[in-house]
């Protein structure tokens, strides 16, 4: 192994000298992680994962690419292909139905017009657009296929790059068919290749056999690597795979990333049959063997879905929506590329933003380190005592920051204040090193006042004249007793959250509270407080060992209660360590029981847990702090990862039916979808509003397909329905419409049927009577049937005499979906007094020629209904 991988080495370190000394700029390097190490342990704590099955006969996925707009993804597998756009997988029809076989899909292009192209490895070529597949070159339905790969490229410029393993140089029929199958422009690699793809600015073609080409992009001329020499029987070339400045090449033996820069190199990474290699664009390596591997900066780790078993991929690709797509022999899955970890060893004790997104982390065990969003770390040169607190409780280094934005930084050494890159030692530490009470949080106002918590004692002290004197002291609790956090306001007001209490120090200390304990909680020394105007009408929000939650108003230098958390104190965070304002996300809240988000006004408001975000947001959380963008930075016991949400614009798809602006029924159907490849599809929530209000229809759905069913809609009426969606990585998009008037056909309406079956009966007198106007009516009803239309009869009116003095009229909607008869007999005398005037109104409702209104549709059906009785 060791003979092979320096013979790979040399050989392509001499070609690829020799290549780039014809002009090529080398592309920026690349920091490859060290080789995987043999026993590599599982990762506790990946993330999310999605199963998305793959409607093929052939679930082995070869291939898999993101549409340019980011949208949706194609897969490619061994029985042919298929898309997904966050609702469901969907396969093509073929075009001809004598075409239909099986693909061994081994490349795919997006066209400019969004079509897609198929390279296969039965040596032919198909061409994806709407709804069907249509051969281009190379079918085979019904017989053995030949073997042969096609493979595709697209260059930043729109240009469409294609290499075979079989053509060569040759311009084949296979070209020009493709040449007028596309609107792109096609340029031909000029050499064998099976693989294809830009490797930063360079275009990179490799054979099956082991050879690696560059390509010149205007010309497709390939300048050729001495070829990598291979054992006897060995198919080197499985996968391959391009990042800015190397590839990465998966063989039966190995997975190898060959370096692009100005010394050129071959670094291995791993032994075994290597299935799949993929480096993402922040440089985290992946790799299959026996199982699928992440390099994450620091180490490998096994990475596959918890309770899963054993993963391993035949593809890997990222996309912009924070996704890595991995294709296995079993499907294909998701992964929900969100989060980045560091593990201190020590529990972190407080967290506070730093520059350019960064963060400043104190540990329990005094420890102070700066970490840049790239995950460089640097320890502080902060003193260290030589002895420690003897409580249990002590909480290790605690940070702040002062207005004018210096750091400081109390541990059992002492209070120090930041000077460059060195710590100047202001005061003592401010209690007895023996005993449980030790300091709980810091906190510095303007000039550098700075002020201490304590658990175990319901005091604040504060720093005056190099001295620590008590400042603050809340309500005392049986059983224990704590200021919990401590804050100053702009004003300099002074907060101390206490057991179940808050104390403002302004002019003078004021206590406000007490506050009941939360049901079913016990109580303890943990508590926060910010100040924030995310929450409309709130100053400030504070928790403490009561449990929950208190929003604030600012009265002058004091302070009131606005609310104490939320109607159901049960559903909001009991033990909050930290709350921090993000300037997207609004107010979060570090909890024991996961990373919370206040949604709402001060009123109606409340916490919502992002536990669905990822896993880790479910775990107990000790600090929570604002990165840039939409990430922030949270801490769980020793670890701290950096969470980075994708920023997206949700859209939602309004399908009705019936479909017409105007409907004849008292109901609808909606069909509510959400497409796009941003979060968990099952997270995604869409809030409904209705006007005019519709009863018992529901005000939000979950997921990315719904079924929405409107009914009891009233006659007459203008409805409009909006949909907002908020996706699983909290982005909300715009507002969709559907408009819609409801016109019930007569029998549906109670009012407009009554009015018909009164129409009848003054026909039915009229025609006994001869009385009425009878150059307008009797030329229209003429005789004993009449309709209102006879190419669509909406309804019919059929008279018959059926004595001296009787008559009987049926009513009849033979055209409606639900056919309507009544039957009536009638006096004729009593329809003698039918007025004249009205008559001609009847008739014109009832063939859809008058629109009344209602005042004026009631107005005829009063004068008529005296003679009806």
């Amino acid at each position: 192994m060791c003979e092979r991988l320096v013979l790979i080495s040399l050989s392509i370190a001499v070609g690829l000298a020799l290549v780039l000394g014809f002009g090529v700029a080398p592309a920026a390097s690349q920091t490859l992680p060290d080789p995987l190490p043999k026993n590599v342990p599982f990762s506790e704590l990946t993330g999310n994962w999605q199963f998305i099955p793959v409607p093929l006969p052939d679930r082995d996925v070869r291939h898999i690419l993101v549409s340019k707009a980011q949208n949706r993804i194609w897969v490619g597998t061994n029985g042919g292909v298929a898309s997904y756009d966050g609702i469901a997988a969907r396969t093509p029809k073929f075009e001809r139905v004598e075409a239909q076989q099986s693909i061994r899909v081994n490349s795919m292009v997006e066209t400019q017009d969004g079509s897609v192209l198929v390279g296969s490895s039965n040596d032919s070529v198909w061409l994806w657009k709407d709804e069907t597949i249509a051969n281009i070159f190379g079918a085979c339905p019904g017989s053995a296929c030949p073997t042969g790969d096609w493979a595709f490229a697209r260059g930043n410029q729109g240009s469409i790059y294609v290499a075979s393993n079989r053509f060569g140089l040759q311009q084949t029929e296979a070209l020009a068919k493709l040449k007028q199958a596309i609107p792109d422009h096609l340029v031909v690699v000029q050499t064998t290749a099976s693989f294809l793809g830009f490797a930063g600015e360079r275009l990179i073609a490799t054979s099956e056999s082991g050879s690696i080409s560059m390509i010149d992009t205007l010309s497709g001329k390939a300048t050729p690597l001495p070829p990598i020499k291979l054992p006897s029987g060995s198919n080197f070339v499985r996968n391959v795979s391009y990042s800015a400045g190397a590839i990465f090449i998966g063989t039966d033996a190995n997975c190898v990333a060959v370096r692009l820069d100005d010394r050129p190199s071959t670094t291995p990474l791993a032994d075994g049959n290597c299935s799949a290699t993929y480096m993402q664009r922040d440089g985290t390596v992946w790799l299959s063997t026996d199982s699928v591997y992440r390099h994450d900066r620091s180490d490998w780790k096994r990475w596959t879905p918890e309770r899963s078993g054993p993963l391993t991929a035949t593809s890997v690709v990222d996309d912009d929506h924070s996704n890595v797509w991995i294709g296995s022999a079993l499907g294909l899955w998701r992964y929900f590329d969100v989060s980045r970890d560091r593990d201190f060893g020590s529990q972190v004790s407080s967290m506070l933003p730093d520059a350019n997104g960064g963060l400043i982390v104190g540990l329990q065990n005094d420890e102070v380190w700066r970490l840049n969003r790239a995950f460089g770390a640097t320890k502080l040169e902060v003193p260290v005592s030589k002895e420690a607190p003897s409580s249990s409780y002590y909480h290790g280094a605690l940070l702040a920051t002062s207005p004018e934005g210096r750091l400081w930084v109390l541990t059992a050494a002492g209070l120090f204040a930041a000077s460059g890159e060195k710590f100047d030692r202001v005061a003592d530490y401010p209690v007895p090193f023996k005993g449980q009470v030790v300091p709980s949080s810091l906190t510095i106002a303007a000039g550098g006042k700075a002020c201490v918590g304590l658990s175990w004692a319901p005091v604040a002290l504060c720093l005056t004249d190099g001295t620590w004197k008590k400042s603050a002291e809340a309500i005392e609790q049986d059983g224990g007793a704590a200021i919990s956090a401590v804050a100053f306001d702009d004003a300099g007001s002074l907060l101390a959250v206490g057991m179940q209490s808050i104390v403002v120090v302004a002019d003078g200390p004021k206590e406000i509270g007490p506050f009941d304990f939360a049901p079913f909680a016990k109580k303890h020394l943990f508590g926060a407080v910010a100040f924030t105007s995310a929450i409309k009408g709130v100053d400030a929000l504070a928790s403490g060992g009561w449990g929950g939650t208190v929003l604030l108003k600012r009265d002058g230098k004091g302070y009131s209660v606005v609310r104490r958390g939320a109607s159901n104190l049960q559903e909001e965070p009991y033990i909050i360590r930290q709350f921090a304002v993000h300037p997207t996300l609004g107010v979060l809240a570090a909890s024991d029981s996961g990373l919370f988000r206040w949604e709402g006004t001060s009123t109606e408001g409340g916490w919502r847990n992002l536990r669905e975000i990822d896993p880790r947001l479910a775990l107990p959380i000790d600090g929570i702090v604002p990165s840039t963008g939409r990430s922030f930075w949270e801490a769980s016991d020793s670890r701290v990862s950096l969470i980075d949400l994708p920023t997206a614009s949700p859209t939602t798809t309004l399908d009705r039916t019936p479909a017409a602006t105007i409907i004849k029924t008292n109901a609808v159907t909606y069909r509510i979808a959400v497409p796009g490849l941003v979060g968990n599809p099952s997270t995604n929530t869409t809030n409904l509003a209705y006007d005019p209000p519709i009863a018992n229809a529901p005000d939000h759905l979950q997921g990315p397909e719904n079924r929405l069913d409107l009914s009891n809609l009233f006659d007459w009426t203008h409805y409009r329905v909006t949909t907002i969606v908020t996706d699983g990585f909290l982005n909300i998009g715009s507002p969709a419409t559907s408009d819609f008037d409801v016109r019930l056909p007569f029998f549906r309406n109670p009012i407009e049927l009554g009015a018909t079956i009164l129409l009848a009966i003054g026909l039915a007198g009229l025609l006994l009577t001869r009385r009425g106007p009878t150059g307008f009516v009797l030329r229209r009803v003429g005789g004993l049937k009449w309709s209102t239309d006879r190419s669509d009869i909406r309804y019919a009116v059929e008279i018959a005499d059926i004595g001296d003095d009787l008559v009987r009229f049926a009513l009849k909607a033979p055209s409606e979906i639900t056919p309507v008869q009544f039957k009536a007999d009638l006096p004729s005398s009593q329809l003698d007094g039918t007025p004249k005037e009205v008559l001609p109104h009847l008739v014109s409702m009832a063939e859809g020629k008058l629109r009344a209104s209602r005042e004026e549709f009631c107005s005829v059906i009063d004068r008529v209904a005296p003679i009806l009785a």
